[in-house]
Parts: C-alpha cells; structure tokens; sequence
C-alpha cells in the first residue's frame, strides 16, 4: 500500500534540500551576491584565498567601501567591513598601497601551516598613520580572529624571511625618532626594527640580526657624512639607536661626544633651530634612547 504526504511536508522537504545545496554553494556566489564589482586586489595561499574590495573616488586619494572577504576550503568565512583604528574614526581608513602596490597579503607568517591574511592600511595624514589588520583562522570556531599593530609612520613595512626558516619577518623602522629632539622630519632617519607574528601577537626581534642592523648603521652614517645632509642630527639619533641595538652604546655615545665637540650636531641651513644642537643634542638623545629600550 502507497503511502501519501501532505503537500505541506513535501514542499518543507525540498526547501531544506534547497537551503543545504544554498549553504554548500555560499563560496560560489557571496560575492557576487555581496558585491558587483571586481576585487581590487586578490591573493591566496593553500587553502585560503582574500580579495579586498574598495572604490576610488577624488582621483585616487579617497577610497570608501572597503571590506574583505577570506575564503577557506572554498568557503566564506570572513566578510568584513574594514574600520578605521580604534579611537580614530574620523581619520578614515584607506589601503595602505593607493593602488600603487599590494596592500594584501596571503602567507603562513607562523609556521603553522595555516594561512594568515594580511591588509596594510592607512588613515590619511601627511605623515602618519599606517597599521596591520592580521587575520588567523581559529579552528575550534571556524571563524577568523584579528591582531592590529599600529606602524605610525612607517607606510612601507615588508614579509621577508631574514633567518629562513620559513616564517616570514616584518621588516619596519622605528618611527619613535620623529617624536624625538633630533631633527626636521625630512632629516629624520628612522632605525630598523623587525618583527615575527606568532599566535596572534607581534613580537620585536630586532636584536636578533646583527647583520640587518649594522647594515642600517652603515646606511645612517653615510646619510650622516653626505655633504648635502644640511641637518645630520637625525642621522646620528637613528646611527646611535642601531648601534646601541648592537650593545656599542658607550662607544656610540664617545662618537656623539666628538661630533658634538667638532660642531657636526647642528642644522647647517640653519632653518630648523628647534632642536637642541652639541652637546644637548646628545644629553637629548641619550635620555630619549633609554625611554625608548635602547641603551
């Protein structure tokens, strides 16, 4: 004997079927149910893939709209609005390449064998600011959670693997020195630092590659012996901080001491009279360097 269902079951049976074959073919139509543009940057790396979404306006320097999207397995599991930094909502957010280089970045940063994603970003000022929204993939939830580090002046921070060992360092400079009694800001050298990403977090190194930071040294002492450099004060702050870094504090602080006596700690254009000169240059710098961790 045939058994007969209620045309009301029947039909709940096939909108479930719908709605799973739905779920299962998310990955292949979220985006284009969520966006009808094209990404403006896209990258991928095992079994994750990102794309990153904005519009241009104003000829390049205003963007609106941005938020990624991170496929894993071929399945959505971020899409994001992107936010300004905390506390600074009415900075605005922008992708940190202007178009002009890759702002997105797809690449096992800790070794684990998983995928983080990676968005360089900046919030418009002259020279100030650029942070890192750092996505990891949390298996227990299948979700992404994120890390933000903040690179204030420093726009142009690099995965390289320095050590190779496959997990890639950032590569960055310490843009404390600005804020210091060094110099103009086009005089200002910035020092290297590095960092690894492990976890979540990100974690100074810089001490730990001698050979990266005494070739910074050598980069600051020729910007600081340039007969053009009208103001070698900052290359000296950023020479003194690298070779302290190297545990040379006392002998850089001797080379200070000479260069302070043989007038070379001045601007010699005589258009930046803010900073101390001589001997309070290096009184300056010294008290600034030990706040900052370098001697």
């Amino acid at each position: 004997m045939r058994r007969s269902y209620p045309l009301a079951l029947i039909a709940l049976v096939l909108l479930t079927a719908v709605a799973v074959q739905l779920v299962g073919v998310r990955s292949a139509t979220a985006l284009s149910m969520s966006h009808s543009a094209q990404p403006q940057e896209q990258a991928a790396a095992g079994k994750v893939q990102a794309r990153f979404f904005y519009k241009t306006i104003v000829s390049g320097y205003k963007y609106t709209n941005l938020r990624l999207v991170i496929l894993r397995c071929g399945i959505v599991r971020l899409d994001q609005r992107i936010p300004p930094w905390p506390g600074r909502a009415s900075y605005g957010v922008q992708p940190g390449g202007y178009g002009a280089h890759r702002t997105l970045t797809v690449r096992d940063l800790d070794g684990d064998g998983e995928p983080e994603v990676s968005l360089l970003l900046y919030w418009g000022g002259a020279h100030c600011c650029s942070w890192s929204r750092v996505y990891r993939f949390v298996p227990s939830t299948k979700t992404y959670k994120v890390s933000l580090h903040f690179w204030a002046d420093d726009s142009d921070p690099t995965f390289r693997d320095l050590n190779r060992d496959g997990k890639p360092e950032i590569v960055s400079a310490d843009t404390r020195l600005q804020g210091g009694p060094f110099a103009s800001y086009a005089s200002t050298y910035f020092p290297i630092q590095i960092w690894s990403y492990r976890g979540g977090h990100f974690i100074n190194v810089t001490r730990r590659f001698p050979a990266q930071i005494k070739a910074d040294a050598a980069r600051a002492l020729a910007s600081f012996n340039r007969s053009d450099n009208t103001d070698p004060r900052g290359a000296a702050a950023g020479w003194a901080a690298d070779q302290a870094l190297l545990g040379h504090a006392k002998r850089a602080r001797a080379r200070l001491d000479k260069w302070a006596q043989a007038g070379e700690l001045r601007d010699r254009s005589g258009g930046f009279a803010v900073a101390p000169t001589g001997t309070a240059f290096v009184t300056a710098l010294w008290k600034y360097l030990h706040g900052l961790g370098y001697v």
